[in-house]
């Protein structure tokens, strides 16, 4: 459910980007819908292979986490430009040392491993 919270989040990024108010980005105009799309359609795909049980799902977001993450770091280090971007860095590096260890918790459990290996042999 929260991939699919994840992908709504990134679907709401796309459409209101498409409609910004002129204001002054550190980024060019095709940057924020783009993202928006590839994120909302990656977060989509894999929320749904989840919901159903899909091995290959499971397996895609071994590898999506990682890279998510290093989009998102990389993003924010070089590309945002801002006071609450410099203030609230503790806080995001927090957030994502919390979020990346309960991930890690809940996908090594034995019974999600278990759900997923009973749904390849399906």
């Amino acid at each position: 459910m929260g991939v699919l919270t994840f992908a709504a989040f990134y679907l709401a990024r796309l459409v209101l980007s498409l409609a910004l108010p002129d204001l002054p980005l550190s980024v060019p105009d095709w940057y924020l819908p783009l993202t928006g799309a590839i994120w909302a359609g990656v977060a989509l795909v894999l929320g749904v292979g989840l919901w159903r049980g899909s091995p290959r799902a499971f397996r895609l977001l071994v590898w999506a986490v990682p890279i998510y993450l290093g989009w998102y770091w990389a993003d924010r280090l070089f590309l945002v430009r801002s006071d609450f971007s410099r203030h609230s860095l503790a806080a995001a590096l927090a957030i994502t040392a919390v979020a990346v260890a309960a991930l890690y918790v809940i996908l090594t459990r034995p019974s999600v491993r278990a759900y997923f290996e009973e749904r390849a042999h399906e």
